[in-house]
């Protein structure tokens, strides 16, 4: 199946926008404000050769230990968070994020998403040291790889493979995809950043939502163009009513996904 770009693209605006996407886009703004925050405030408790407020939009009364023990936990939070969006993006449920979402296999979901972004990072950066080009390669090619893990609970290195099988012979159209918005992102974050730098309040907000909302937005792509390469179209999917799963649980991801 071929992968349509405008459609994957109208899918992933029309999902962000529903109650759903803009809840969990308003989570990450607030973990996102939390953890920009705790680790400016590290960066300023360690500043030597500027003042603090050069660095950070407010300052905190912790030091730097404190201030980086809390960033690591706004980090991971972030990234527990990320896990949930995949899956609500992936399943059919609009207006709510069901339960299970935030606890179905969340122990070995969340332990291989980590081992995942190492090792999917490492590879990527090698690439990109390569001339660029096959760093491209590697990350289209991988681009599948958290929903295959906490939507398919696969370990790292099997959703590795997957998502490779099923990014062949799409990855033209799957670059094209991604880099139009990430585009338009980028033209907004560098104009926010001109006029209003992360050290000043505003700076700080509009950096924060902007990047929440596109969190929400990249994960709604990558699981449309998902969704396309699998087959799994809304009139083809077993039905995702949020009622239960295979392993009993309310709203299972998985009730939206057509098996290979």
């Amino acid at each position: 199946m071929s992968l349509n770009i405008g459609d994957a693209l109208e899918t992933a605006v029309g999902r962000t926008l529903t109650r759903a996407g803009l809840t969990l886009a308003g989570a990450f703004f607030v973990l996102q404000l939390l953890a920009t925050l705790f680790m400016t405030n590290m960066s300023a408790a360690g500043a030597t050769r500027v003042p603090p407020s050069a660095v950070t939009p407010i300052l905190l009364p912790f030091g730097t230990l404190v201030n980086a023990v809390l960033g690591l936990i706004s980090y991971l939070l972030v990234v527990y968070l990320g896990l949930v969006v995949v899956r609500s993006m992936v399943s059919d449920v609009t207006d709510r994020v069901p339960a299970a979402f935030f606890t179905r296999r969340i122990g070995p979901a969340f332990g291989w998403w980590i081992v995942a972004s190492i090792v999917v990072g490492i590879l990527v950066t090698i690439g990109f040291v390569l001339l660029v080009i096959p760093g491209i390669y590697l990350a289209l090619g991988l681009a599948f790889v958290p929903i295959y893990v906490v939507v398919e609970d696969e370990t790292a290195f099997t959703a590795m493979q997957s998502s490779w099988d099923l990014a062949t012979g799409h990855r033209w159209r799957l670059l094209v995809a991604l880099l139009v918005p990430a585009v338009v992102y980028g033209v907004i974050a560098g104009i926010i950043g001109v006029f209003l730098p992360m050290a000043t309040v505003a700076g700080w907000v509009l950096t924060a939502l902007l990047g929440a909302v596109w969190a929400v937005f990249l994960q709604a792509l990558l699981a449309a163009c998902y969704r396309q390469l699998r087959g799994a179209d809304d009139g083809s999917d077993a039905a995702e009513t949020g009622d239960g799963d295979d392993d009993g649980d309310a709203g299972s991801p998985r009730a939206t996904v057509v098996d290979a």
